[in-house]
């Protein structure tokens, strides 16, 4: 198991501390991307004073990695359990096939099947700003700080029906006549 692997914990003073990769970080254009969770993670939820999301009990923190075709990067994504969420919650189990579109019946979702499953989902870039200053955070490079996030969780596909197979025969009275 590697580094990266392994469930996060303290080191102490005599600890080894091994290499790990630097990855490069991704911020791929706004669009229509597949998407596969990685992770699922129960969290409880403690909202700000500036949050827009109500005091509720729990959130489902998802590792989502978002491929648009040429660049894969992986994102964390919150679900909030609260019922000003539904539309989104729903969406999301639309997505993974644990719902039918337009289905109104409760189900119990089943959070850690999600783990594996893959999907389409709407992305957009997100640009920093300090919420104090309401100026512009910029990376070492001077460009401004950007994040994906998904916007939508998108219904898989239908399939398309397929065409009906055609067999021909030989029209035996069409044949005698000529």
């Amino acid at each position: 198991m590697t580094n990266e692997q392994q469930a996060p914990q303290a080191l102490d003073w005599n600890s080894p501390i091994a290499m790990v990769e630097d990855k490069p970080f991704v911020v791929l254009p706004a669009g229509e991307v597949n998407f596969t969770i990685l992770k699922f993670e129960r969290k409880s939820y403690q909202p700000s004073q500036t949050s827009k999301i109500p005091d509720c009990k729990w959130e489902a923190v998802l590792t989502v990695e978002i491929d648009n075709g040429q660049a894969k990067t992986t994102i964390k994504h919150s679900l909030y359990l609260h019922t000003k969420c539904l539309g989104f919650l729903s969406q999301f189990l639309v997505a993974v096939g644990q719902r039918q579109h337009g289905d109104t019946s409760p189900i119990q979702p089943n959070w850690e099947g999600s783990v594996g499953v893959s999907g389409r989902c709407k992305i957009k870039a997100r640009l920093w700003t300090d919420r104090n200053t309401g100026q512009a955070m910029l990376n070492d490079d001077g460009t401004q700080k950007a994040s994906n996030e998904i916007d939508r969780f998108l219904e898989p596909a239908k399939q398309a029906a397929q065409p009906a197979q055609t067999t021909f025969t030989a029209n035996t009275a069409w044949n005698a006549q000529a």
